[in-house]
């Protein structure tokens, strides 16, 4: 029996690269958390909330790229 959320081995390069950009994303919210262990309460959710907004910022433009790039190469 097969589960939807079983985890099977990535069976082309264009899965490779989904898990790659995964693993990447996890590893920097794992690195960012880890270093703002170190400051007070306070400062550490407004370091939280600023990463969160620099990132959601940077995946946008990443999504941009990779939309126009996909629409030039498609169209």
């Amino acid at each position: 029996m097969v589960r939807i959320w079983d985890i099977f081995p990535p069976e082309n390069w264009l899965e490779k690269l989904v898990n790659l950009l995964m693993n990447l994303m996890m590893g920097i919210a794992i690195y960012f958390y880890k270093k703002s262990r170190k400051f007070a309460w306070p400062i550490r959710k407004f370091l939280e909330l600023l990463t969160l907004l620099l990132m959601g910022i940077g995946f946008m433009i990443v999504n941009m790229i990779i939309s126009n790039f996909l629409r030039l190469v498609l169209l």
